[in-house]
């Protein structure tokens, strides 16, 4: 019954009461009955309200206390693609692993990383196949791109994990280079080709590179940064990157070779 419709029939009701006994008052009693009917019949749409409100109060606190539930945070990578200066054929990077050299993956007859700054028109590259005596600092003026060669085919897999915990796979990436697994011996490549350079936007910190060296198809890693790649929720992301992290971990154990290389990137 509306709360209309039962506060006119009450009303009648008293009206035809006191009529029919002009001699009577309502009492006290008679009065808080009524407001107490009264009530009983309003409450479920009070109620009603009371729970919409807090409802919604809880969610408008959920998206600005927990926004990574919601998608609010930004999971795409901090690396970019941009134009410097080309690197011709005859231009030499001097990154040949030097003679007893055991830093890092034995396969590789040279792995570097090359960087300019956006308004030179030269670069330099570091063997990162050495000891990490160099300590390279990149800033979003800094254009950077590796280079490798292997002794032999391989299958090569490089990804940069920045300093938000995104991870990005480098190679191979057919959005940087057409190159694909497994290559080939003795042939130098570069990440990205030509003109083409990587430039970093993120908060500063360490940026981290993950070279992983194998004679054989490494699935179980492809299978896992796919479903990381195309993951929507945020949470479900951090559940495969922490997979990832430890599938790394198990590589580094076994007889495949693993390499991890730290620089830093410094926020302008």
């Amino acid at each position: 019954m509306k709360n209309e419709e039962f506060d006119k029939i009450m009303d009648k009701w008293i009206s035809h009461e006191v009529k029919s006994a002009p001699e009577l008052r309502p009492t006290k009693a008679i009065y808080d009955m009524v407001e107490s009917q009264k009530w009983k019949a309003k409450s479920p749409d009070y109620f009603r309200w009371v729970l919409v409100v807090m409802a919604t109060a809880c969610l408008l606190l959920l998206v600005s206390i927990y926004p990574l539930i919601f998608r609010l945070v930004d999971d795409s990578s901090s690396i970019g693609l941009r134009n410097g200066i080309e690197i011709g054929k005859g231009d030499s990077t001097d990154t040949k692993r030097s003679d007893g050299q055991k830093k890092g993956p034995a396969s590789f007859a040279k792995l570097a990383i090359i960087y300019q700054n956006q308004n030179s028109q030269s670069f330099e590259s570091i063997n990162i196949l050495q000891s990490q005596k160099d300590k390279l600092i990149l800033t979003q003026e800094d254009n950077y791109k590796l280079s490798f060669q292997t002794v032999d085919d391989r299958f090569i897999y490089i990804y940069q994990l920045d300093p938000r915990g995104t991870l990005a796979k480098l190679f191979p990436n057919n959005n940087y280079i057409k190159a694909q697994n497994p290559i080939l011996k003795e042939r130098t490549y570069i990440i990205p080709p030509r003109s083409n350079w990587f430039y970093l936007n993120s908060k500063g910190g360490k940026e981290q590179l993950y070279i992983v060296s194998s004679a054989y198809p490494m699935a179980n890693l492809e299978n896992i940064y796919t479903q990381y790649e195309t993951c929507k929720s945020h949470m479900g992301r951090m559940e495969l990157l922490s997979r990832l992290l430890k599938e790394f971990d198990t590589i580094d154990k076994t007889n495949v070779e693993m390499f991890i290389w730290e620089f830093t990137f410094k926020k302008s």
